[in-house]
């Protein structure tokens, strides 16, 4: 499926998750090289006023699954995609809209990783992802190794 054509069937997915639907997710771009979701700070928000850190890994983590569960699919592949390892920082508190973009990183090979997944029927990706404020701050990261696994 092309990706300009799945940010209905990944909406869909991101609600199917019980734990997701209160934080009330959204789709702001996708492309074959990055997925940005936003998220509300009212439904999000912690004890102190700023975005909850659950939130902020939640989020980017989602960015990350997100985008190469589309890119797969755009290279005419239905993989099972879980996050294998990550690691996050937290920066700056958020007291804003929460947005996380997700790209992957220089030691993904897409088509490398789709003739694995063809050969062996399972691959790994390497991505990361940023909260980034209004202003351009970077106030979250994570870096994380991703595992697919193709249906069978």
């Amino acid at each position: 499926m092309p990706i300009e054509q799945q940010r209905a069937p990944l909406i869909h997915e991101f609600a199917s998750m019980p734990p997701l639907v209160p934080m009330r997710l959204a789709i702001a771009e996708l492309t074959a090289e990055h997925l940005t979701l936003t998220a509300p700070l009212d439904a999000n928000i912690n004890d102190k006023g700023t975005a909850f850190g659950g939130s902020l890994t939640s989020l980017m983590t989602l960015a990350c699954w997100g985008l190469v569960t589309a890119v797969l699919r755009d290279n005419g592949l239905d993989c099972d995609v879980y996050v294998a390892e990550s690691t996050v920082k937290y920066l700056k508190p958020v007291r804003e809209e929460l947005i996380a973009t997700a790209t992957f990183t220089d030691d993904s090979d897409i088509a490398a990783c789709t003739e694995q997944l063809k050969a062996k029927g399972k691959a790994k990706l390497w991505l990361q992802a940023k909260v980034v404020l209004q202003d351009g701050t970077v106030a979250a990261t994570l870096s994380g190794k991703y595992a697919a696994f193709v249906r069978q």
